[in-house]
């Protein structure tokens, strides 16, 4: 029998809310977690523990919530199991009572039958000694062979009539793989393949409004069918706020289930053909001039380009209104078969957009769902109710900008499948969301929204990372039964060939920083890892969407061990690559990766080559002491010897370089062609490319830990447009050396619209 002493409630009480009793940092120091970091984190939970008295009756509670259950909210079971043993709980004292299960399967099928207590095998004990009672710990055996698929499992007192529901998840043992990368047989050499790494925001071109757009994500697919290449990799697209254009990060969206309106091409939506209105506005000199500054501009000019779309894209819902809902046309029903299928959620979205629009028009300082009046906090309460019913057609406008994006990326993703591209889009998803937008709003019991995510301290940012995202509650996301996870996967796999978990050891375990305190004294919260990855290889199988995992950083050997089992392919950066003082060889990579030579929270190759990064980061005083920026300065010496010497040993070193010392601190198109070649020889057979490396520009993408006007992050365009990028000789170097080592793959089969890809437009059982 399991006992428990008051003295042990405390950690008793984090442990099962999984909060990790000591970590280890990147140079191997142990960090123990204290009883006031305990009460902190569990207060950040929303853990009533002001005292002794509530630390045991916070912990009675949780224990009766979790025990007393008959059922686990959520069971994920590989489909490779032969029986499926379903943990029940119940009191000893129904001993003699008879309990009626269902099992209804995704398809419709039922399965029916009773017991008895003392028919099950027991496992255990648990005494609830403030409710003087015993609840026994049982094993249900079910047969196997159960489709794939979200289940319902459900017990039922056959006196009363009580009943409890459970979701049963039968997943695939693997994430799926496509053709391209499964084996040998499908051509090229052993599977490899390539593709840019696109900050999608960033791109110029002599037609977009000074923002890249989905038009161009085309003419990139169209290049990338050129030369071979098999994927389109993509900053996070996730909706950011439209009030607010200047908010620019990817990575802290107001929602991962829908996307950011500023990557429309306005001139490509249909209503904009019929809306005389809006092309006499876009088309008029003033309009136009204004177009093309924007277009000059070397910073994306976030909130200008957002006043400009929004205004054009009002005209179009109006015309669509007019044109369309009122007649309801075939266009108006297509609109309306959209938000049938999105039910609830796209609509509390569009709900949120429209209240945090009136509350900022009133108060410029309204920046989220926090600064709202109070009424309006709450997503299920009258006030909002009230506001839904008025506004209508408000909400409705945001609702017809998702189904726009929807439109436009869809069409993205079906180029890539009729040009043969062998992966197709490579989406990415962002670690959390913001605390002021759409999902926390939406879904406040599943946040923690006093804490933060963020990172340790490591090589590169040397006083930890506080990202500013609150965590979702690991318990919380069980007792819905990862409904909200499932979703995000869906909308983030539906138009894509491959999706990049951000921070994937964040399915296993999340820095938590608790609200007051810095990065350096955080602790690790963990999630329940097998059945978020097997749920996530379910996804990935039915949209036939393959997943990488960003695994760079400090992460446990249980992450990739499970990464490896699942069929998620690891994350791999060339700066990182090293055995001691030695970069590996290309034959020492794992070959069930994605390698790339930089990323947007790295310094691009020339930035890292002349020490960019390091004098911005003393510049703005990021460096805990002058000894760790000495250290770096002396690393990055020897690291670049170290890639001139392996260089050198591969025949790769340009005839006017040395591999010494006394080597140019710059580096030429030549050199940077060579590195591009290096890692294109490794065994990794997926390599990303960024259009930043290839034009070696200096300065990179984002710089952990900054914001503006500190540092431009999410802002700095390419430095060339696409139609001149396409053609610069360094570009079509690069890609011929890539092209050389990684030929091109053509798919067995020519996909067409219905046969390329599944959906998953099932809706949660």
């Amino acid at each position: 029998m399991e006992t428990i002493t008051q003295e042990s409630n405390l950690q008793n009480l984090a442990q099962a809310y999984g909060i990790q009793p000591e970590w280890r940092d990147i140079w191997g120091n142990a960090h123990h977690v204290t009883d006031e970091m305990y009460k902190a984190l569990l207060s950040a939970m929303e853990v009533n523990i002001h005292s002794q008295s509530d630390i045991d009756l916070a912990f009675d509670k949780l224990q009766h919530q979790t025990v007393a259950r008959w059922l686990e909210p959520v069971m994920v079971v590989p489909e490779t199991a032969p029986n499926i043993d379903v943990p029940v709980h119940l009191p000893e004292s129904a001993h003699e009572k008879t309990f009626q299960w269902q099992l209804q399967t995704e398809d419709g099928h039922s399965k029916t039958g009773q017991f008895r207590i003392g028919e099950l095998h027991q496992v255990g004990t648990v005494e609830l000694a403030a409710h003087h009672e015993k609840i026994g710990q049982y094993r249900l055996a079910l047969e196997g062979g159960l489709p794939q698929g979200y289940h319902q499992f459900q017990v039922r007192d056959a006196e009363s009539g009580e009943s409890v529901n459970m979701l049963l998840v039968i997943t695939p043992t693997r994430c799926y793989m496509p053709n391209v990368l499964d084996s040998e047989e499908h051509g090229g050499k052993n599977g490899k393949v390539w593709g840019p790494a696109v900050q999608l925001y960033a791109v110029q071109s002599h037609r977009n409004w000074g923002i890249g757009d989905f038009s161009d994500l085309n003419r990139i697919v169209d290049w990338c069918a050129e030369q071979g290449a098999a994927m389109v990799g993509l900053n996070p697209l996730h909706a950011l706020f439209p009030h607010n254009p200047a908010h620019s990060s990817p990575y802290s969206p107001s929602s991962r289930m829908y996307f950011n309106v500023l990557y429309l091409d306005v001139e490509a939506v249909a209503d904009f053909l019929e809306s005389a209105e809006a092309k006499q506005l876009v088309f008029s000199p003033a309009y136009q001039t204004a177009l093309e500054r924007l277009r000059k501009e070397t910073m994306v000019p976030y909130a200008e380009v957002g006043q400009r779309k929004l205004e054009v894209l009002e005209l179009l819902y109006q015309n669509f209104c007019h044109k369309h809902l009122s007649q309801n046309t075939e266009r108006a029903q297509d609109f309306r078969r959209y938000i049938s299928e999105h039910g609830h959620l796209l609509e509390r979205f569009a709900l949120f957009h429209a209240l945090q629009e009136r509350f900022h028009k009133e108060d410029a300082s309204v920046w989220g769902w926090p600064a709202w009046p109070e009424a309006y906090q709450d997503p299920e309460g009258p006030a909002v109710r009230e506001f839904l019913e008025t506004n209508r057609e408000r909400v409705g406008f945001y609702q017809y900008l998702q189904w726009l994006v929807d439109i436009q990326l869809r069409d993205a993703g079906l180029r890539c499948l009729n040009s043969n591209l062998g992966v197709g889009l490579y989406m990415d998803m962002a670690v959390g969301v913001d605390r002021g937008g759409a999902d926390v709003w939406a879904n406040q019991h599943l946040f923690a929204k006093s804490s933060a995510v963020g990172a340790p301290p490591d090589e590169y940012n040397q006083k930890g990372q506080d990202w500013g995202l609150p965590p979702l509650i690991p318990e919380k996301m069980r007792e819905e039964s990862y409904e909200s996870y499932i979703e995000i996967l869906r909308q983030n796999m539906k138009h894509a060939g491959a999706l990049r978990i951000d921070h994937v050891m964040g399915l296993m375990r999340l820095f938590w920083i608790p609200p007051g305190l810095p990065p350096s004294q955080g602790a690790y919260i963990h999630y329940s890892l097998d059945e978020l990855f097997g749920i996530l290889a379910l996804e990935s199988q039915r949209n036939q969407c393959m997943v990488i995992g960003e695994d760079m950083g400090t992460v446990p050997d249980l992450v990739r061990d499970r990464m490896n089992r699942w069929g998620i392919y690891s994350y791999k950066v060339f700066y990182f690559e090293k055995e001691g003082e030695r970069y590996k060889s290309p034959e020492e990579y794992l070959d069930t990766a994605a390698v790339a030579v930089s990323t947007h929270d790295l310094p691009t190759l020339s930035g890292f080559w002349q020490g960019q990064d390091i004098a911005v980061r003393t510049e703005l005083d990021l460096y805990p002491n002058k000894e760790m920026r000495e250290r770096q300065i002396k690393d990055r010496v020897m690291e670049r010897m170290a890639i001139l010497a392996l260089l050198e040993e591969r025949g790769l070193l340009p005839p006017d370089v040395t591999a010494g010392p006394l080597s140019t601190p710059s580096i030429s198109p030549e050199l940077s062609t060579a590195i591009h070649r290096l890692v294109a020889q490794t065994n990794a057979k997926v390599f990303m490319v960024q259009f930043e490396d290839m034009l070696q520009q200096i300065d990179q993408i984002n710089l952990p830990g900054t914001t503006d006007p500190v540092y431009a992050c999410w802002k700095r365009k390419v430095t060339l447009p696409l139609e001149t990028l396409f053609t610069d000789s360094r570009v079509k170097e690069i890609c011929s050396a890539i092209s050389a080592e990684r030929p091109t793959i053509n798919p067995i089969e020519t996909p067409s619209e219905d046969s390329g890809k599944k959906k998953a437009n099932e809706a949660l059982p």
